[in-house]
């Protein structure tokens, strides 16, 4: 072990001392019209990287997958020449499963529907989710799960647009939708959100970073945006909400993307602050801890009339990269690449290429810093698709002499093709989407003794014309326990749990056509009744 382990390390040590032969900066498509639209880190040292043709609608999208020089390897065209579709996100889990977040107009031939698809370790579809409505709405964002499934943010799925703008989806492995909800606050002081980002929180819950207009407590009349954070756990019930500055009367914002510390403690967020009467936006760093509570807001020790981050990503137990852009909001600014303290302090800075667009940002698996931005060429009128790698000190990376060996969870190589988004699960029925947060709600049933040891009771308040319960039992990764149909006039059941494992459930009333109820139940073979 020690010497297989000392060669390793070897090997390592002369990939990360070879020289750069020259700047690391790749550019893609130079030949069409190209926008890259999210980038990630693969399980091999490799990048993957998403985007679409074209800068307007696009009738084809595609990801690509580059070796450490940002050389491709390859590359699928995703998408229809009679239909429209854009990826918005992707994440790969250890197992080399892909998952993409987008939309598609592939059902629809007025509205774009949201697209959720996977692809194994060998590039292959293995399955496609489109939820079908007849309004625009998509697929923003995407992480993959413990389980091997997916969680995907959904936005407006409800017609009119005032409800149902935040929604999550859990999907299996395999594909199935576990299930899905979505986030309606009580704060009638609040409307038109909109999600930015989506992690993974310590407990396998969720933490969606996004904005909300909020009503100036001194104007009914008009609304600021607000940075705004919406905590779930791992089943998908709401836990908390989070309205920046929403006592501050002149004092706006958004939270573009949110990033853990490495003790698991705090969530610090990429956030602007709108300065409305003085007509200032300021780039700052929000410190929260795990309960929502704000613990600091730093702005960004640049001084400027303007200035905006996003893209926070942990690089140390004391430091962040991001993009970033400083200076007159009038001027068309090139953004950069900034490395900041957990106080918000700027410690390097640097611009990128010479472009007027924001990046994306991902860390590699030899610690560097990946940019993935896009430069329009006034020469031809399209976009470019641009990588740039540096290092935690943004220095530009070297480029690596020795191979290494990609996709090895594949037992053939990889080939570049075409994958048309048809075949698609085509997911209706909105009715069952709505819901308001769970701890705002009438409860619909009662749950004991929780603890339980062997057995938990439920007493339904069955005082309507709904014919039929259905009563499932899910574990904290979604997976479904037991699925119990009450019948109309019974209001007492009783479900064993002595086989269950030891931990914690979730209760699930639904009627026949909306969810009414969750809660949260425990089992421990030990508890005395």
């Amino acid at each position: 072990m020690f010497q297989k382990g000392a060669i390793f390390g070897l090997l390592l040590c002369l990939f990360l001392s070879a020289h750069a032969q020259n700047r690391w900066s790749k550019v893609y498509y130079q030949e069409s019209d190209a926008i890259g639209t999210a980038i990630s880190d693969s399980y091999d040292p490799g990048i993957l990287v998403a985007g679409k043709h074209g800068h307007n609608s696009s009738n084809y999208a595609w990801l690509v997958k580059t070796d450490v020089n940002g050389d491709l390897l390859w590359e699928k065209t995703i998408g229809d020449p009679s239909s429209n579709i854009k990826i918005s996100d992707i994440s790969q889990n250890q197992y080399g499963d892909l998952f993409i977040a987008g939309l598609t107009g592939y059902y629809n031939n007025i509205y774009y529907d949201p697209l959720v698809m996977k692809f194994n370790s060998c590039g292959e579809k293995e399955w496609c989710k489109v939820f079908y409505t007849d309004w625009n709405n998509s697929a923003k964002h995407i992480v993959s799960t413990r389980d091997g499934g997916c969680v995907a943010v959904i936005t407006y799925m409800k017609e009119d647009l005032q409800d149902d703008r935040i929604c999550l989806a859990k999907f299996s492995s395999e594909g199935s939708l576990l299930w899905e909800y979505c986030y309606n606050s009580p704060d009638t002081s609040l409307n038109n959100e909109e999600p930015y980002d989506l992690i993974i929180t310590p407990d396998l819950g969720f933490l969606i970073s996004g904005r909300c207009y909020y009503q100036n407590p001194l104007n009914p009349n008009q609304y600021w945006p607000k940075a705004y954070f919406i905590k779930v756990d791992s089943s998908g019930m709401f836990e908390w909400e989070t309205i920046v500055n929403k006592e501050v009367v002149d004092v706006g914002g958004h939270g573009w993307n949110s990033v853990l510390n490495m003790d698991s403690i705090y969530y610090y967020s990429s956030i602007s602050q709108y300065y409305y009467s003085s007509n200032y936006e300021a780039a700052a760093l929000l410190k929260m801890n795990l309960y929502g509570e704000i613990v600091g807001i730093y702005e960004l020790a640049e001084p400027s009339d303007y200035g905006k981050i996003v893209e926070l990503l942990l690089i140390s137990d004391s430091t962040f990269a991001a993009s970033a852009v400083w200076g007159n909001q009038w001027v068309a600014l090139p953004p950069k690449a900034v490395i900041i303290d957990t106080l918000g302090t700027i410690i390097y800075q640097r611009e990128l290429i010479d472009n007027e667009m924001m990046s994306y940002t991902c860390k590699t698996f030899d610690n560097k810093l990946m940019f993935l931005t896009n430069k329009y060429e006034e020469s031809s009128n399209w976009y470019d698709t641009y990588l740039v790698k540096l290092n935690e000190e943004l220095i530009d990376d070297t480029i690596y002499s020795i191979s290494f060996l990609y996709d090895t969870l594949c037992p053939t190589a990889i080939l570049s093709d075409t994958i048309v988004q048809n075949a698609c699960d085509v997911i209706v029925g909105i009715d069952e989407r709505k819901d308001k947060f769970a701890n705002h709600k009438q409860s619909m049933f009662s749950l004991y003794p929780n603890p339980a040891t062997s057995f938990v009771n439920i007493q339904t308040h069955n005082d309507n014309d709904v014919k039929t319960f259905h009563f499932t039992v899910y574990d904290m990764f979604g997976r479904k326990q037991e699925e119990i149909q009450i019948p109309k006039g019974q209001k007492e059941i009783q479900i064993g749990v002595s086989d269950y494992p030891q931990g914690i459930y979730v209760a699930v009333l639904r009627s026949e056509r909306k969810m009414l109820d969750r809660k949260k139940f425990i089992v421990n073979h030990q508890a005395a009744y």
